[in-house]
């Protein structure tokens, strides 16, 4: 391997070292419904993304509501890749 090939690698891992606390402390104080540093700019997307899609943040989902969800976003996924799959060639950007 090369020694760009080595920098590139030393710098991900350097880069992911240096996050990791400042997310940490980040995730920790939205899982614990504490403020949170940036509300001014976070809060507008995050109550325009739930009224787009019906959502209330104050209200808990329940295990059958969260299976459905995560059954139906699997079905997209699947048939979204599919047609990328299916489509590549006339798709731009195809080597």
């Amino acid at each position: 391997m090369s020694i760009n090939g080595w920098l590139q690698i030393s710098l991900y891992f350097l880069v992911i070292l240096a996050v990791t606390k400042p997310l940490g402390i980040y995730m920790f104080r939205v899982f614990e419904g504490e403020p949170q540093p940036l509300p001014r700019f976070f809060g507008p997307i995050d109550r325009g993304l739930y009224r787009l899609c019906g959502v209330n943040p104050r209200e808990q989902q329940t295990w059958t509501e969260y299976t459905l969800a995560l059954l139906l976003f699997s079905a997209v996924t699947l048939l979204v890749t599919y047609a990328i799959e299916r489509l590549q060639h006339t798709l731009p950007l195809n080597p």
